[in-house]
């Protein structure tokens, strides 16, 4: 990951943390998948994330770049997470967080639900 991702990627998940949301995890890998973020909010609603960057949104924002593989890599790391943590019957959801600009002004958008299994 490039020092540019890593950097979008902690500013995400300060900005979570700074609405009493809780991080379990980043950078959650296994042998097929791998998630960015994931983290319960207030309700113990579980939410994987995955953070993408753009410098500017002139080709698409990072919604954009969530294909159908992306999609069954994430619904397929969710359930893997949630099996491993013996979370199998928790409440959870897929969410994009397009994070634009340049350290440390980023700007963060959080697109909640937008991956459905």
């Amino acid at each position: 990951m490039s020092s540019i991702g890593a950097a979008a990627e902690q500013a995400v998940a300060r900005y979570l943390t700074d609405r009493s949301w809780k991080v379990v995890a980043q950078n959650w890998t296994n042998h097929r998948a791998e998630i960015d973020i994931i983290y319960i909010d207030n309700s113990n609603r579980i939410h994987f994330v995955e953070v993408k960057y753009r410098r500017d949104d002139a080709y698409g924002g990072g919604l954009a770049a969530i294909n159908i593989k992306k999609q069954r890599q994430l619904i397929r790391g969710a359930l893997w997470w949630l099996q491993e943590n013996s979370q199998s019957e928790a409440a959870w959801q897929i969410d994009v967080a397009d994070v634009t600009g340049s350290a440390p002004d980023f700007e963060i958008n959080l697109l909640e639900n937008v991956v459905t299994a």
